[in-house]
């Protein structure tokens, strides 16, 4: 004992001691400028003699040699990693890559300026191996990989020692020379010992970024479940654990990632469990799962170190990983509020166990630690009848508990709780919970009554009386076992406890005890029913029931994951409002869990060379979320599974959760032997209880049939550009998509024949004047829903459909206190009705979104059909519509996008995939409700049919739609197998994005050169022009200083070196502009990007724009804004008339009929926004991106002009001759209204075999043969046709 606590004592004065140390040497790496300033206070004295321009010279030539030498000394550190990696790995053709920290690879020469530059802080720089090399690498080959580096970086200033001793030390002026330089080499050094040591950064310092700058998952696993125990096992944390939860994060991420942290558990000492968490918060282009893992990593090696001191480290046989990413929404994404959560953190205790199948219990001094993930929003907790705010809650729980929390989120608050709830086998926590429930009755209590706020006193009873009330609670119940060593917990074991406990207190108690029993009331009754249910709580309150109880009493929205030390084997899992999904391996004990069903389709990590990829869950089980459901769990160390239920089953507690008994998962034979045996139990948190059974679990039991997710895509986009990949991957997914379409026995084509027959059943219904068809998503969903609702309302008048946000549906459908009303809407809660036998279509690519989660389970509750669309069929969306992907049956009511997850924020491919799978919906309905009318009613007038367009109409509508993908085609430069295409349209508008780009870079280059030439003329004292004038004026009389006029000519030249200084960025960016191009006399500040576009058009792009921006460096700051150029675009956005913005103008093809006026309207508003300015150089500049080659001479700047190959001919293009070339809108529009009045366009037309005839030659036609002029069927039409061409070649 007292070695250990010598140990500890030890450990607690080095830790502070070497993080001092480390933060030191990891500043002075960073910005080598404070190790010159140390120099300069050193030598102050002999500088001081000197003069002030020598002292500055030489302080500027001593920090850019310490620099330059640190820098070299990184170079050869790097080197020497490639050299063993080659020498070792030997990686295969693939390319090497330098980067910088935070990514940012293009701005590699940028971060080598800054570490030249004297005063500026330097970024990490580093080389990264292939990461298929280092997949397929041993770990000893990685490791002499990285020793080599820093093997070198510590003997490179022993070598300069022993240089300088034997050449310099005779010459003075070298030495001071060579001073810097070996500094350099040492702090060099001192950073590849921060960098390099095994598991990360020395002490977890992170490098200084400026001097300094929400989903669960988890995984339970026995070692010996691993893929090969003896090598994946080994170690505190196994590497394939950590590739198995990296591949899931890749999809995790996508919910939110601002912020991170995993918790596991270990052994410490002599039995003792604890726990070792690791939080890290992701900078702004860092990648969080690599970030995270490495914290965690070299969290674990850090108390290996101390263990060595103390207790020494060992790992459990089974590995519990609790991880969470955040997205902060209750409070800010700071290291203090990121998940895990714990609120007391460890503490040593007394815990009593019971061995169900020994039936004995045991004593021993244990580590105590609750650790809570949540995601969700947790809004109050119900206190002795009133409900108690968030807020409040924190300022109970420092009361009651006796500890503060300085976090300011919803989550912490939740940690607390479980910290009061979790009492089973503590005497301690038991007597301050059985307080809080028994003795206490009012909020207030805790505070002397006064109202709960931070400056309250407290007046909750010291720790003390806790403690020796809970030391009278232990005693009486040594004395029982003694009695009786074998009783089983119970309600009658507890009765008798609690009276004997109640007579020792009234005897035993101190005189403070005994006053503070009197100032709260404590005797009689309440104090029998105080010790009853401390011996309640001591007996029952597992994690588990803690966590029912927790829920008991909760408002708010919940996706929570609890572990205990005192169960390192056990993870409790709760859900209400929030999804959690498990995924279960049934060949070996494996189980994790994910706030995103499709993260769980992953491979098991391949751990030999040629290994195939294989599944690494076979099944998945999905929380009952919208009922709410909590189940636990648990690893069992050998026998069989039935043993462990039956041992279970004699020793449980008897209570609320007695029922909930564990069972195995199916197809596990419950009585071969394993090692370990995972094992589940749970109930939900519907009242009446409802304990799970194994038969209830069996039927949401879902096979994972799909193949592994490939999460190669995902890496690699983390290594290059994810919004590149989602374009580059346009075409492949276009094409998947008419595939699913164009296969009768698709689960797309089977959802849109059942989405048709729905919507011919509203159409033949009569009308019930509601919502007859209601779409709704957020966002780009909604936008693309937007359309479609517009589109469907077209074809087919007679629906009333309806398109709005999945908000404003929760506000229209909710009741409960607080739901939210949309105020800017005609159609209020009362008005708002959906017609019977209704189609509601929910849209969501990632089928998670909650507000749309959430309105699909509300409306779907109402006599309608629920269709759901998403990027796969398997997600929540399809959950809350009613889909059981348990089941085989598929019914007929999802839609996918075939986009499958996309890591990107700016939606390009995920948008696109969402209207083209739309599209092909719209045929299929057009398709059906043709083919339906033309049956049933073929002499019908066109205004009795369902659809607007005929069975004549859809063959034109296919080849529309089948359009797009050849000419995504050439758009992308990619084709629909993967391979490159040489595209000459994606060419210009690459060069045109490239234009759009130099906007963008103007800022950089302007700031970067002028500190370079700031800092160069200052620093070595030779300006532009005064360096100029002294080189021409050299062995002349002007260089007599004492000539007045040669004087007045010098201060006129530094006149011109001070303007040349002022205004050198502006004469950068007028060079930059020159270059590139642009406009020279524009506004010297941010662009602003006007998008001119249709509706949805334009905000689809705005909000792309915007995201791009958000990634952007501070240089290049831009804002995208947008609108209408049909609508309010003159009214809203022409007062932004100036020069920093650039119109990107979308513009309709006016060559056809239909879309010459909108090209008119789009022209018109951009000249008004072009010309508001008198003169033209100061006003906005106009891009424009059409089909149409005519434009206006002088209105667009730059055009690109898309093909129109790929596009059927439209008849109006021939009856205007408007196929090729260029067309004035104008000029189509009075071309249409000669048409429309009969008068035939004077086409040339002599090289047609047939004769042309107006409309009323047509109709009198139609006339003379008795037929209708409204619709025909197609058989006289064929007979028609064929008359008019044998009159048309005899005459």
């Amino acid at each position: 004992m007292q070695y250990r606590a010598v140990c500890r004592y030890a450990a607690a004065v080095i830790a502070p001691a070497a993080t001092c140390v480390a933060w030191v040497l990891s500043l002075a790496f960073h910005w080598p400028t404070l190790l010159t300033i140390a120099w300069l206070v050193s030598h102050s004295a002999g500088l001081n003699a000197s003069g002030i321009a020598e002292a500055v010279f030489q302080l500027v030539v001593y920090d850019a040699l310490l620099r330059m030498a640190r820098f070299a000394s990184i170079v050869l550190h790097e080197v020497a990693h490639l050299a063993a990696a080659a020498a070792l790995i030997r990686p295969p053709a693939t390319v090497w890559r330098v980067a910088p920290s935070h990514d940012g690879t293009c701005h590699l020469l940028s971060c080598i300026l800054r570490h030249m530059v004297p005063g500026l802080v330097c970024p990490g720089l580093a080389v990264e191996l292939p990461k298929p090399a280092v997949a397929q690498s041993g770990w000893l080959a990685l490791s002499l990989v990285r020793a080599a580096g820093l093997a070198w970086s510590i003997l490179m200033p022993f070598f300069l020692q022993w240089v300088a001793r034997a050449y310099v030390a005779e010459s003075t002026d070298w030495a001071l020379l060579w001073h810097p330089l070996l500094l350099g080499a040492t702090i060099a050094a001192a950073g590849a010992i921060l960098s390099d040591l095994p598991c990360g950064p020395l002490l977890g310092v992170p490098a200084p970024t400026g001097c300094f700058c929400c989903g669960n998952w988890g995984l339970l696993a026995p070692r010996s479940g691993l893929h090969d125990a003896k090598r994946d096992g080994r170690g505190l944390f196994p590497r394939v654990c950590e590739q198995l939860l990296a591949a899931v994060l890749e999809v995790v991420e996508l919910r939110g990632a601002q912020a991170g942290g995993v918790l596991t558990f270990v052994e410490e000492g002599f039995g003792n469990v604890s726990a070792v968490r690791s939080r890290t918060v992701k900078p702004k282009r860092g990648r969080l799962s690599t970030l995270l893992f490495k914290r965690f990593r070299w969290g674990i090696w850090r108390r290996k170190a101390w263990g060595l001191c103390c207790r020494r480290i060992r790992p459990l046989p089974v590995i519990l990983l609790q991880g969470h990413t955040r997205f902060g929404t209750s409070s800010s994404p700071a290291l203090v509020e990121t998940h895990p959560h714990q609120w007391l953190g460890p503490q040593r205790e007394i815990v009593w166990t019971y061995d169900a199948a020994s039936q004995n219990w045991s004593q021993k001094e244990a580590e105590v630690c609750v650790t809570v993930t949540h995601n969700g929003d947790f809004d109050s907790w119900e206190l002795y009848g009133s409900s108690v705010q968030n807020a409040a809650l924190g300022e109970w729980l420092a009361r009651v508990l006796h500890h503060r929390n300085s976090a300011r989120g919803d989550s912490p608050k939740l940690a607390g709780l479980m910290d009061l709830l979790v009492c089973q086998g503590r005497w301690f926590a038991s007597v301050r919970y059985a307080f809080v429930t028994v003795i206490m009755q009012h909020v207030d209590q805790v505070c002397g009554w006064e109202r709960l706020n931070s400056d309250a006193p407290n007046s909750v009873p010291r720790e003390g009386f806790f403690a020796e009330v809970a030391r009278a609670f232990e005693d009486v119940f040594a004395s029982a076992l003694k009695s009786k060593p074998t009783f089983r917990p119970g309600v009658a074991i507890s009765r008798e406890l609690a009276a004997d406990v109640s007579l020792t207190l009234q005897h035993r108690l101190s005189d403070r005890g005994k006053e503070t029993f009197r100032e709260w009331e404590v005797s009689g009754s309440v104090l029998n029913q105080f010790c009853e249910r401390a011996c309640c709580y001591f007996m029952e309150y597992d994690l588990m029931t803690a966590v029912h109880a927790f829920f008991e009493h909760a408002e708010g929205t919940f996706g929570v994951s609890v572990s205990c030390t005192l169960w390192p084997q056990s993870i409790v899992l709760a859900a209400k409002g929030q999804p959690i999904s498990v995924a279960f391996d049934t060949e070996r004990p494996l189980a994790f869990w994910s706030s995103e069903p499709g993260s769980l389709v992953t491979s098991w990590p391949c751990v030999k060379d040629g290994a195939g990829a294989r599944r690494a869950a076979t099944a998945r089980w999905d929380l009952d979320d919208a009922a709410g459901e909590v189940i636990e769990l648990r690893a069992f160390e050998g026998g069989t599974v039935q043993g462990h239920v039956d041992a279970w089953a004699r020793g449980r507690p008897s209570g609320k959760l007695g029922h909930a008994v564990f069972f195995a998962t199916p197809a596990v034979d419950a009585t071969r032997e394993c090692q370990h045996h995972i094992l589940v139990r749970g109930v939900s948190l519907l009242q009446p209880l409802e304990a799970l059974t194994p038969e209830s679990f069996k039927r949401r039991w879902v096979r994972l049939w799909a193949p592994p997710l490939q999460t190669t895509r995902f890496a690699a986009s983390a290594d290059c550009d994810p919004v590149a990949a989602d374009l580059t991957d346009v075409p492949a997914v276009l094409s998947e998509i008419e595939g699913s379409w164009s296969d009768r026995s698709s689960l797309n084509h089977q959802s849109g024949q059942n989405f048709a027959c729905r919507l011919i059943d509203l159409l033949e219904a009569e009308s019930s004047g509601g919502t007859d068809v209601l779409v709704f998503g957020v966002e780009s969903s909604l936008w693309v829903g937007q359309q479609f609702a517009a589109d469907l309302k077209r074809l087919f008048p007679k629906l009333n459909v309806l398109a709005m946000s999945s908000n404003w549906v929760l506000g229209m459908m909710q009741r409960a206190q607080g739901h939210m009303e949309p105020r800017n809407f005609s159609i209020d809660p009362d008005s708002f009705s959906l017609s019977p036998g209704a189609i509601v279509l929910a849209l969501s690519h990632s089928g998670s979104t909650y507000p749309t989660v959430w309105a699909a389970r509300l409306v779907t509750q109402q006599r309608v059909h629920g269709f759901a669309m998403s990027s796969d069929f398997d997600t929540v969306l399809a959950n809350s519509i009613g889909h059981d992907i348990s089941k085989r049956s598929f019914t007929k009511t999802l839609f996918s996008t075939m986009a499958g997850w996309r890591p990107a924020e700016p939606a390009t491919v995920s948008t696109l995939a969402m209207h083209h799978t739309l599209t092909w919906l719209l045929l299929r309905c057009a398709e059906k409700a043709a083919q339906i009318s033309m049956r049933s009613a073929p002499h019908k007038p066109s205004s009795a049919l369902l659809c607007k367009v005929g069975t004549a109409d859809i063959g034109d509508f296919q080849r529309i739609v089948g359009c797009l993908l050849p000419a995504a085609e050439q758009l992308c430069g990619t084709g629909r197998e993967g391979g490159r295409i040489d595209s000459q349209v994606r060419r210009r508008l690459m060069r045109e994005g490239g234009y759009l780009a130099s906007h963008l870079s103007e800022s950089w280059y302007s700031t970067v050169l002028m500190c370079v030439y700031v800092y160069v003329t200052v620093t070595f004292g030779v300006p532009l022009f005064s360096s100029t004038w002294s080189s021409l004026v050299r062995g002349s009389s002007l260089e007599d200083t004492g000539n007045t006029y040669a004087l007045l000519l010098e201060h006129a030249v530094a006149f011109l070196d001070a303007h040349f200084y002022v205004f050198v960025a502006v004469i950068v960016a007028l060079g930059h502009r020159c270059i590139s191009g642009r406009r020279l006399m524009t506004r010297f500040t941010a662009r602003t990007f006007v998008v001119v576009d249709s509706t949805t058009n334009y905000k689809l792009l705005r909000s792309f724009g915007s995201k791009l921006g958000a990634l952007a460096f501070p240089f290049t700051a831009f804002r995208v804004i947008g609108q209408n150029g049909e609508d309010h675009f003159v009214h809203e956005m022409t007062h932004l008339a100036t020069s920093d913005a650039i119109l990107l103008v979308g513009r309709p093809d006016g060559r056809l009929g239909t879309l010459a006026a909108s090209e008119r309207a789009v022209v018109m508003s951009t000249q008004q926004a072009r010309y508001i300015c008198s003169r033209p150089c100061r006003g906005v500049e106009a891009i424009s991106v059409g089909h149409n080659p005519w434009a206006k001479q002088g209105l667009f700047r730059r055009q690109v002009v898309l093909p129109s190959d790929h596009r059927p001919a439209f008849l109006s293009q021939k009856l205007l001759g408007t196929e090729d070339g260029p067309h004035a809108p104008g000029d189509v529009s009075q071309q249409l209204g000669e048409l429309v009045a009969s008068e035939v366009p004077k086409v040339d037309r002599s090289a047609e075999p047939f004769a042309w005839m107006t409309m009323d030659v047509l109709k009198e036609a139609l006339l003379k043969r008795s037929l209708s002029l409204d619709r025909i069927s197609v058989e006289d039409a064929e007979v028609f046709v064929t008359e008019l061409m044998q009159e048309s070649a005899s005459g």
